[in-house]
C-alpha cells in the first residue's frame, strides 16, 4: 500500500499538514492576540466609567442610602422598639452604615443623620443628637 503512493502524493499530503498546523498556529496567536485587545479595552471602558462625572457616584451613594435607611428602619428601630438604649440603638446603626462610601460626603451623612434623628424618637422614643451620631460616625473604623 506504501509503495502505490507517488512521490507527488505524499509531498502534497505533507505540505496540506503543514500548512494546516500553520493555519492552527495562526488562528490561535490571532485568538489570543484578539483577548487580549477585548481585556484592554474591557479595563479601559472601566478606567472610563469610573472617572465619569459624580452623576454615577452620586445616583449609586442614592441607591445605597435608601437601601440602608430601610435596613436601618427594619433592623434596628423596629427591632428595638421602646426596650433600647441609646447605646444599643447606635451600635445597630453603626453596624449597617459601616460598609456606606457616602458617609464621607455632608449631603448623604445629614440625610442619614435626620431620618435616624426623627424615626429614633417616633419609633424608639429615644432622643438622639447630631452630636451622637458625629461622635459614633468618628468611632467607626475607616475614620479612626
Amino acid at each position: 500500500m506504501i509503495q502505490d503512493i507517488q512521490k507527488t502524493e505524499f509531498l502534497t499530503i505533507i505540505l496540506l499538514a503543514l500548512l494546516l498546523c500553520l493555519f492552527i498556529v495562526l488562528i490561535n496567536m490571532f485568538c489570543d492576540a484578539l483577548e487580549n485587545h477585548l481585556q484592554d479595552t474591557e479595563f479601559s471602558i472601566a478606567i472610563r466609567r469610573s472617572s465619569e462625572p459624580q452623576e454615577e457616584t452620586a445616583a449609586q451613594y442614592l441607591d445605597q442610602l435608601e437601601y440602608l435607611v430601610t435596613r436601618i428602619r427594619r433592623e434596628v428601630l423596629e427591632k428595638a422598639g421602646k426596650d433600647t438604649t441609646t447605646e444599643e440603638l447606635l451600635e445597630g446603626v453603626k453596624d449597617i452604615v459601616v460598609s456606606f462610601g457616602g458617609l464621607s460626603h455632608p449631603a448623604y451623612q445629614n440625610a442619614l443623620d435626620g431620618y435616624i434623628i426623627s424615626h429614633s424618637k417616633s419609633i424608639c422614643g429615644l432622643v438622639i443628637t447630631k452630636a451622637d451620631l458625629e461622635q459614633t460616625w468618628i468611632s467607626m473604623p475607616r475614620f479612626s
